[in-house]
Formats: C-alpha cells, structure tokens, sequence
C-alpha cells in the first residue's frame, strides 16, 4: 500500500510547481494551493518521516500547514525569506525502508548520464525507478554468465566539483544499502600516457587543494607546497579491475552505442577520429582539483608522478563521500582533452561512450557481489 500511496504523493508534490504556469488569477491559484496542500498532508501522513520531508521540500511552500510542520519537525529560517526548510542532516532512513542495489552509477554532467542510459539500454523517456530530492534514478539488471544478476542503479549530480558531489552521495547512501558505487564519466589525460578516447580506471585518487602558501625570494613571489590527500578504492575493487581483460567485446560495444548518435544528427558534435577509434584501458591514478585545466601545466604531482594519467574535479569528493559510509568504490573516465586550451568537444560523447561501454563489461566479466574491506 505504500509505493502507490508514495506515488500519488509525488504526483501532488509536482503539482505545485505547475501552479504559476496556469494562467489563473492569484486568488484562485492560492484557492488550488490550499486543497493540494490538505489533501498531500492527508495523504502523506502514513508514510516515513523522511519520505513526507522529501515530498514537501518538492513543493517549495512558503507556510506549510502546523500538523505537517509538527509531524516532520520542518525549522523555519528567516534567512531563507520564508521558504520552509528540512533540518541540516535529516536522519537518514532505517535499513528496512532502503532501497537494496548491488552498484549505482553516477555520473556528473548530461553528456556522461546519456551515455550510462544508452550503455545499460536504458530509455530516458521511461519513467524513473526512483526520484530523491529531483534526482531520478533508472534500474537495469546486468545479466551475467556464470554469477547471478546485478540489480543497477544509475544517476546524475547534475554539477560539477566536489561539493555537489558529496551532498549527491550522501543522498544516495541515506536511501540506498549499496554494494558498491562507481563514478562514471569524463576527465583530462596526460598526453604521454593516454590517447583520447581511452578510459583510465582508478588505482588511487590524489585531492590536490590542500597545501602551504610560501614566499620566496625575499617575499616577491609566491608558491605553494602540495599536500595530497590520497584514496584507495578496496583490494577487492582494484583487483576486479586489474584482472578484467575487456578484449573485442568492448571495442564492439563502444562502437554500437556509438552508432547511436548518428541520429537524428548525423555525426554532429563528434570527432571523426572517434568512430574509428580502439579504446585502450589503463589502470592508473587520478589527480582531482577544483579548477578546469586549460594551460597544459598539469599539476606538481602528476607531473612527478609516473602512475598519473587523468586529471578531473569530483573523483577525492566522491572517494571521501564512500568511505565514510564504508561504501566500496571505483572511477571510470574516459579521456577528452589533455588540460589544455584545446578542448576537444567532439570528444566528450565518445569518451563518455567509453567510460560507460568498459563499465557494463567490468560488470558484466569482472565484477564480483561479495562482502569487501578497506
């Protein structure tokens, strides 16, 4: 009785967006918004408390009603010019009322999402298996040959940088019991080690931000000394990736759902090179900023770093979000550019195609649903 009763919910919560677009007079508008209110508090009060805080942050309500405001303990913030807000860190909800997922993906950007749903033969125009907090989420099932099947998750952020990032994850993991989550998407190269097109899986993450200021020459110019903070995705994880040989299947399947935006725009926005292309798989390290690099000059660290291969933003925030909530992890990026003015937009879909392709096959050949450590 639940999911229908939730549904029914969100088909109200929805509603109240809508409400300036009808063209009506301000008083009958607020005469609709005040029978839409009564009937979601009448409807909703069955259901979890943190379910009822998510429908009603959806309806952006400036005065929500008392018996919801005592029923889901909602704090009113003069800063916030009235709109109503749920507390800084909404208890998170029980085991029982999670939804169970053996991996979720997650991508960053609209480009990296479409090429996971393409890749998994999931259909956007399909509604989504799950919404929380407007971020939707498409299940699919991995078949694989010898084990049993994955039940898959995928999802976007929608921003980039670390921040979004972590607030992202912590949602995911307050409604989710996972089995492990991977960071699927797009990234800069080194030029000496990657072509592009070619997809790096993580072995180690380095957040670079962190670091002392220093001044030089009597005090005329300034430096700053690097302190990396480092993560490690699980053995376990870094081992699936290291024995995974993805071989013609990849290539194959790379090349099929790329085959996919030839329509209804032929080859538009996409490198020529690409669809010839043969993506390699390197199992390297990742440096993650908060800055986009176009000067050429990656950081100290890869630069002195043999085993650096990518550079990107949201990977360290992404890792920390994961291991604090003792979630195994992994980071697939295909290769777009070489953090250099030349940034190659025609080489967003394929690398993103990439990424997404090489993630089903480690799915599909390497990936193994048991309990891991760190």
């Amino acid at each position: 009785m639940q999911e229908p009763l939730q549904d029914a919910c969100d088909v109200l919560a929805s509603t109240f967006e809508r409400l300036n677009g009808l063209g009506w007079k301000p008083d009958q508008r607020e005469a609709l918004r005040r029978y839409l209110c009564a009937d979601l508090a009448s409807k909703s009060a069955t259901l979890h408390v943190d379910i009822q805080r998510n429908l009603w942050d959806k309806t952006h309500h400036p005065r929500l009603p008392d018996v919801v405001r005592n029923r889901i303990a909602i704090r009113s913030d003069a800063a916030t010019k009235g709109r109503s807000q749920v507390g800084e860190n909404p208890a998170p909800l029980p085991h029982t009322h999670r939804v169970h997922a053996d991996v979720c993906i997650v991508t960053v950007i609209p480009k990296e999402y479409d090429a996971v749903l393409r890749a998994f033969g999931i259909d956007p125009q399909d509604r989504p298996s799950q919404t929380i907090r407007g971020r939707d989420f498409y299940a699919q099932k991995v078949t694989r040959r010898h084990q049993s099947d994955l039940s898959v998750y995928v999802t976007m952020i929608g921003q980039p940088r670390n921040g979004p990032c972590i607030n992202a994850c912590r949602d995911i993991f307050e409604n989710f019991n996972l089995g492990a989550c991977i960071l699927v998407g797009i990234a800069g190269g080194r030029r000496e080690k990657v072509r592009l097109g070619d997809v790096v899986a993580s072995l180690q993450v380095h957040d670079i931000e962190g670091g002392k200021s220093k001044l030089r020459y009597f005090g005329l110019s300034e430096y700053v000394v690097q302190r990396p903070q480092d993560y490690r995705p699980p053995d376990e994880i870094k081992q699936y990736i290291l024995n995974l040989d993805p071989g013609e299947q990849w290539q194959d399947s790379y090349h099929s759902v790329l085959q996919t935006y030839r329509t209804p725009a032929p080859g538009k926005a996409i490198n020529e090179d690409a669809w010839t292309a043969k993506p390699s798989l390197h199992r390297a390290d990742i440096v993650v900023g908060e800055k986009v690099l176009a000067n050429g000059k990656l950081p100290r660290i890869a630069r002195d770093n043999d085993e650096v291969y990518a550079v990107e933003m949201e990977g360290s925030g992404f890792a920390s979000a994961c291991e604090h909530c003792r979630v195994p992890w992994m980071i697939i990026r295909g290769i777009t550019d070489y953090a250099d003015k030349h940034k190659n937009d025609g080489w967003h879909v394929p690398a993103s195609v990439a990424a997404a392709t090489l993630t089903r096959i480690f799915l599909q050949r390497a990936y193994r649903n048991e309990e891991m450590t760190y």
